[in-house]
């Protein structure tokens, strides 16, 4: 690493030094996002979890989606949360390095990683990807790719149309609002044809948005799909 980027690093971190992304206490090292403090009130995700397990059946219930790793719980007001608010509207996106390569080493202890060809960040409608300058699933994906060493494909699928926000519908309800709203380009079927892919977002909720993504790169002769999420929110009736 040249000299001048170190100076550079050094002075940065001189001039604004690091803090928690959740409380904004200044951390006495250079690396992590958390205090201490904050980073107690996180919640891990095992493969063992009743949530991970619930969101795992509705992904993996038919040949849709194969499998999924996910990291933390997701609770409202809690430091998961402030780390993704400050990914998704703060132009972090140093944030979803981080949480991606977090997730990549999770990724890795999984049965199936050695079987993933490559990586696609669910994409945003283009317009809503216009306004905030880029894709913070792409962010987590780029992090996750530093980690297992295999290539990201941000545009080898599209979202079609605008969905109205999920937040207030349940599940069969988010199923219908993201019916038919991705689809693979034409142009990149044959890249697509036999892949496995490893399909990363922020938070999983009912899974539907997901799901619908999936849908459209197994139309698009995608071989299987997995799931990466930094996130499991708990799961919607």
């Amino acid at each position: 690493m040249a000299p001048g980027f170190l100076w550079s690093a050094a002075l940065r971190n001189f001039v604004f030094p690091p803090s928690c992304y959740c409380c904004g206490t200044l951390l006495d090292h250079h690396r992590g996002l958390l205090c201490p403090g904050c980073q107690a009130r996180v919640r891990p995700v095992t493969p063992s979890d009743p949530l991970f397990i619930l969101a795992r059946s509705r992904l993996c219930s038919d040949d849709v989606c194969t499998g999924l790793v996910a990291l933390y719980h997701f609770a409202s007001g809690g430091p998961v949360q402030d780390l993704l608010h400050a990914l998704k509207y703060g132009g972090l996106t140093g944030v979803g390095r981080e949480l991606g390569s977090r997730l990549g080493v999770a990724a890795m202890e999984t049965p199936w990683l050695h079987e993933v060809d490559l990586i696609i960040p669910l994409p945003l409608y283009r317009s809503k990807q216009r306004e905030r300058g880029y894709n913070q699933a792409e962010s987590i994906a780029r992090g996750i790719a530093g980690v297992v060493r295999k290539p990201v494909w941000p545009r080898a699928v599209r979202r079609t149309r605008w969905t109205d926000s999920q937040t207030t519908l349940g599940y069969t309800a988010r199923q219908m609002n993201v019916q038919g709203a991705f689809m693979v380009p034409p142009s990149k079927i044959g890249s697509l044809r036999g892949k496995r892919v490893l399909l990363v977002d922020d938070v999983l909720t009912t899974g539907a948005t997901t799901r619908a993504c999936a849908a459209a790169l197994r139309v698009g002769r995608a071989d299987a799909v997995y799931v990466a999420a930094v996130a499991l929110a708990e799961q919607l009736p």
